[in-house]
């Protein structure tokens, strides 16, 4: 499976971004009031256009135009932007994605990620026939990992069931991308999570995917606890145990202290 679409639409986002010492977290000010306005309908007419490279870059150059002002994030215009999320190209939506992630008022932006993740899970469960539905699988996968990197860089607590939910997928593939990230939502749903999808994943008989992702994990709950637990070491299951068995007991003397 190639990563292609997700590298040029997510890794090829404008890096420009500022305060505006005149915003405040609720209101803009007058300037940005007016040139909102204009990047607004600039988006509008951008995704209306047949050519989805035309639909991208209007995505960035409305990103742009809020990164000027990131201390002030309306929700209306994450709004506006989410609705690129159901455009018929691939690209464009993990664009969307992305740039919401970046760029938009991080609640807002979970509630419009979270109505896509249990349907595309649901699809990446399954097993794809070779053709048409490998493409469709792939184009799914990259379209979560966006969601996933784009749910991490809200950074709020609110992206943690979501995360959760993700961290959950049958598929370990998805496992392993929602585990490299996971540690940036620091939501008391997410460490017990991590043990629980840990306790499943040591069971499963051990492939390539399975040993990535049963490490991704034990990475995952480090950065996000800083517990000290020694990793286990690989595919011994008693090593496997006594790293759950200690980082258990750590959550349970430290869960109230976890902010």
């Amino acid at each position: 499976m190639t990563r292609i679409l997700l590298a040029l639409a997510i890794f090829a986002l404008p890096a420009r971004a500022a305060d505006c010492a005149a915003c405040t977290a609720s209101k803009l000010c007058a300037p940005h009031v007016e040139s909102d306005k204009e990047a607004c309908k600039a988006l509008q007419t951008g995704l209306a256009n047949a050519d989805p490279a035309v639909r991208k870059s209007a995505i960035d150059m409305f990103a742009e135009a809020c990164s000027a002002h990131l201390n002030c994030r309306p929700a209306s215009n994450a709004a506006l932007l989410g609705a690129a999320l159901k455009d018929t190209d691939p690209a464009v939506r993990i664009r969307a994605a992305g740039q919401l992630g970046l760029t938009q008022d991080p609640r807002t932006t979970v509630k419009l990620l979270n109505p896509f993740i249990d349907p595309l899970g649901k699809r990446l469960d399954k097993e794809p026939k070779p053709g048409k539905d490998e493409v469709a699988w792939d184009h799914d996968f990259d379209f979560m990992k966006a969601i996933i990197v784009a749910l991490a860089a809200t950074g709020v607590p609110e992206a943690g069931p979501p995360m959760v939910r993700i961290l959950g997928c049958a598929r370990l593939i998805v496992t392993e991308a929602a585990a490299q990230e996971c540690h940036r939502v620091r939501s008391r749903e997410v460490p017990p999570a991590i043990l629980e999808r840990f306790d499943e994943v040591k069971k499963t008989p051990p492939e390539t995917y399975r040993d990535r992702a049963y490490m991704a994990l034990v990475a995952a709950w480090e950065k996000l606890t800083t517990s000290g637990v020694p990793p286990p070491a690989a595919n011994s299951a008693g090593e496997a145990n006594r790293w759950l068995s200690d980082c258990k007991a750590w959550w349970k003397a430290n869960e109230k202290k976890f902010k």
